[in-house]
């Protein structure tokens, strides 16, 4: 297996890492601005789509019995005399789990793609690319949690970069007008990248099928079925629920408005700016201290970094955005109006990183489910039963999740009372 040299200067580590993560972040918004902007919009379109649903579906194969298998990195990482995989069980059982979750829960993302898609060919290329970035987003979290920095950018550049430019390589070059180039591409990088940096595990991941072959496979589903049951399936659902908060929107414009939804995204990633960098540079820092159940949740929430952070960020979203249209570089054909209301609604998910966290660390999971539960049928019901105009849907979720960020408030003051009487 190839293995980089550990380099001393850790923060270079760092900044190549902050670097590659937002250069991810805007690769795939820069390619459907160039599709659109030299008439490649049924492109643009499909593409929007693929990237869309497989983030909005995948969640769904993020089996929950990590947890073990990531604490057994961490200690081992820490440890001097920590050596090899080691764990043996502990990793044959997470294997076992992660292929059993899969398998099980296969149909029910193919099924959440499917209303996402509505295209037999869409469909497939989406299942491909969900297959392919499950197993990069394995490979990262164990990369994070043993803070091996330089190998989580060659998975990222495997994952996101890489075939994002060679796709739009192929466009440009071959003149091939076809989305399914791309999860063609993925699985090549995914195939080049286990061949140079992962062959260890998967011999790893032969033994541990071969082991789980003779154990039993139907005894080893029931054994996973019966812990998931138990211990996995509120944590589950509310995963799922919360991960597609902020996709509802985009999910109700791409079937009011298909021929409209490669614009809409665009400006949605413009705006996820906001969430994103305020995520990276203080959420991020700030999640240990989050964790401690003796800090002032009600000043963490409303902190003046937490409130004015995504506010510069969102002034500086809209100043780029009306840049832009002064020099004519914006192909979007929204109101202001829109453009406005989605900045607003990406700087109040962007505050809500703070209460979120100490929500999952205080709320029962039932509780968080309803919660998030109804910040999705609220704009879905105001879009059935309303309107469905792109400015009505936007508002219905900035409404929706405004009202979670108070929630969260009057939740945090009734447990600080509680444990005030205790």
């Amino acid at each position: 297996m190839f293995n980089f040299p550990r380099v001393k200067f850790v923060k270079m580590e760092r900044v190549l890492f902050a670097f590659s993560k937002i250069l991810g972040l805007l690769i795939r918004p820069v390619i459907i601005y160039l599709l659109l902007r030299y008439n490649h919009k049924d492109l643009a379109t499909d593409f929007a789509l693929i990237v869309t649903s497989v983030a909005s579906s995948f969640v769904i194969l993020n089996n929950q019995n990590f947890r073990e298998i990531y604490q057994y990195f961490i200690v081992s990482n820490r440890s001097k005399g920590g050596r090899g995989l080691g764990g043996r069980y502990l990793l044959q059982e997470y294997i076992e789990g992660t292929i059993i979750h899969i398998v099980v829960f296969l149909p029910v993302a193919g099924i959440f793609l499917f209303f996402w898609t509505e295209r037999l060919d869409l469909f497939l290329s989406s299942m491909v690319l969900m297959i392919t970035e499950k197993y990069f987003d394995e490979d990262q979290r164990i990369l994070v949690y043993k803070k091996k920095y330089y190998e989580w950018i060659a998975n990222f550049s495997a994952r996101v970069i890489l075939p994002t430019l060679l796709f739009i390589i192929f466009i440009v070059t071959f003149d091939i007008d076809s989305v399914y180039i791309y999860p063609i591409v993925s699985v090549v990088f995914l195939l080049v990248y286990i061949g140079i940096f992962r062959r260890q595990y998967v011999r790893v991941f032969t033994v541990c099928i071969v082991c789980f072959r003779k154990s039993g496979i139907w005894l080893s589903i029931l054994r996973y079925w019966q812990k998931y049951q138990k211990e996995y399936f509120m944590a589950q659902v509310w995963i799922v629920i919360t991960a597609n908060v902020m996709y509802v929107d985009r999910f109700l414009v791409s079937n009011a408005w298909p021929d409209k939804y490669a614009e809409y995204l665009l400006i949605v990633n413009l705006a996820n700016i906001i969430a994103t960098f305020h995520n990276m540079g203080y959420v991020s820092f700030m999640k240990p201290k989050l964790i401690v159940l003796e800090v002032d949740v009600y000043r963490a929430q409303y902190s003046a970094r937490n409130l004015i952070i995504p506010l510069l960020l969102s002034i500086l979203v809209l100043f780029g955005y009306l840049v832009l249209n002064l020099f004519s570089l914006s192909i979007v054909t929204f109101d202001y109006e829109v453009v406005f209301m989605l900045v607003m609604l990406y700087y109040i998910h962007a505050i809500s990183f703070v209460p979120k966290e100490l929500a999952f660390w205080r709320i029962r999971r039932e509780h968080l489910v309803v919660i998030d539960g109804l910040v999705v049928v609220v704009p879905v019901v105001s879009c059935y039963y309303l309107s469905t105009q792109i400015l009505s849907i936007v508002i219905s979720v900035f409404v929706a999740v405004l009202l979670r960020f108070v929630v969260f408030s009057f939740y945090f003051r009734h447990l600080e009372k509680l444990n005030a009487i205790r």
